[in-house]
C-alpha cells in the first residue's frame, strides 16, 4: 500500500503544471461556493433581522378589523386598554419586552416644501424602541412628556434640508376624520441603516400622538420581543382571543422567508454544477494520468500487481 501512495505522490510531481491547475480549480470551486452562500445568507439574515428589529417584532397583536398599511384611527380597529395586554406579556417568562404604537400618515410641511410621512406614536423607554435610541445620530433622543418635540430620520432631514432644533408643521387626520395641524421642533436625528424607513417615519411620543388624535387609551398593535424567537408560536397562543389579531415573525416576514427558501434552492443548484465541473476536472486529470502511464501499468501487472491495486 505505501508502494500506491509513493507512486500516486510521485504522479503528481509528473506534471506539476497540471496538478496545479486541478487544485486550483477545485480551490476556486469550493472558495466559490462559500463566499456565494455567507453572502447570500448574510443579506437575508440581515434583511430579516432588519424587518424584526424595527418594524415587527417576534409578536405583535391588533384589533381584528385593523388593516395593515391602513393606519386606521376608528376606535374599533384600535386595541382597547393595550396597558393589560402589555403586563400579561410581562408576566411571561418568555417575553423580554412589550410595548404599544399608534400608527398614522400625515404631511410634513417645512417652509414650501411637503412631503407624505409616516407617524409613529411610541413609548422612548421601552426595551423594544432600543434600535431608535441607538441609532441617534444628532441632537437628542425623545422623552416620554416631551409635547412639542419630533425624532426624524436624517435622510428626510437631509431631503428638506433641515436640522436639529428647526420647527416643521405636521398635519394629520384625527379619529373623527378631522384635519388637525401642529408644530414640532426637530429633537434628533437618526439613522438604522435602513434607508426606505427612515426616509419616511416619524416618531412622536405616544401619549402626544393619542392626544393629537384623539385615541386617548387605545393603540394600532402591541409589539412584544421574546428572549427566543422560536418560541413565538407558543407564547402566540397565550394571546389569540375572539376580535383579536396575533400574528408572528413568520407570518409577518412571510415574504422574506419565501425568498429565504428560494435562495437555499437556489444554492442547492449552484453547488450541483459547481461539484459537478469539480468532479470532472477531478477525473480528467485521472484520465490524463492513466493514459500517460499505460505502458508503465502494464509492466507493473506484468511482474505482479494485481488489477484491484
Amino acid at each position: 500500500m505505501f508502494h500506491l501512495f509513493k507512486i500516486a505522490y510521485r504522479n503528481l510531481h509528473r506534471n506539476r503544471r497540471r496538478s496545479l491547475l486541478t487544485i486550483l480549480a477545485i480551490g476556486s470551486a469550493i472558495a466559490l461556493l462559500i463566499f456565494m452562500g455567507g453572502i447570500t445568507e448574510g443579506e437575508l439574515q440581515g434583511a430579516l433581522d432588519v424587518a424584526i428589529r424595527l418594524q415587527t417584532g417576534h409578536i405583535q397583536i391588533h384589533e381584528e378589523s385593523y388593516e395593515e398599511g391602513k393606519n386606521s384611527l376608528l376606535w374599533k380597529d384600535l386595541l382597547k386598554n393595550p396597558e393589560d395586554i402589555i403586563v400579561r406579556a410581562g408576566e411571561l417568562n418568555q417575553v423580554r419586552a412589550a410595548t404599544q404604537y399608534l400608527w398614522t400618515g400625515g404631511i410634513l410641511t417645512v417652509r414650501d416644501e411637503s412631503v407624505n410621512v409616516r407617524i409613529i406614536g411610541m413609548e422612548p423607554e421601552s426595551e423594544v424602541n432600543a434600535p431608535f435610541r441607538e441609532a441617534l445620530v444628532k441632537g437628542d433622543y425623545l422623552n416620554e412628556d416631551d409635547r412639542d418635540r419630533i425624532y426624524i430620520g436624517q435622510r428626510l432631514a437631509d431631503s428638506l434640508d433641515i436640522t436639529v432644533g428647526q420647527n416643521l408643521s405636521l398635519i394629520l387626520t384625527d379619529a373623527n376624520g378631522q384635519p388637525v395641524e401642529a408644530i414640532f421642533t426637530i429633537c434628533g436625528l437618526y439613522n438604522t441603516g435602513a434607508s426606505s424607513y427612515d426616509e419616511i417615519t416619524v416618531f412622536l411620543p405616544l401619549s402626544k400622538a393619542q392626544s393629537l388624535t384623539g385615541t386617548d387609551g387605545h393603540a394600532s398593535a402591541i409589539t412584544i420581543l421574546l428572549h427566543d424567537q422560536n418560541q413565538s408560536e407558543q407564547v402566540a397562543q397565550a394571546f389569540r382571543a375572539p376580535e383579536i389579531t396575533v400574528k408572528t415573525w413568520q407570518e409577518m416576514n412571510g415574504f422574506i422567508l419565501r425568498f429565504v427558501e428560494l435562495s437555499d434552492a437556489y444554492m442547492g443548484v449552484l453547488n450541483f454544477i459547481v461539484l459537478a465541473v469539480g468532479a470532472t476536472v477531478i477525473v480528467n486529470t485521472l484520465l490524463m494520468s492513466v493514459f500517460e502511464r499505460t505502458r508503465e501499468i502494464g509492466i507493473l501487472m506484468a511482474i505482479g500487481m494485481k488489477s484491484r491495486q
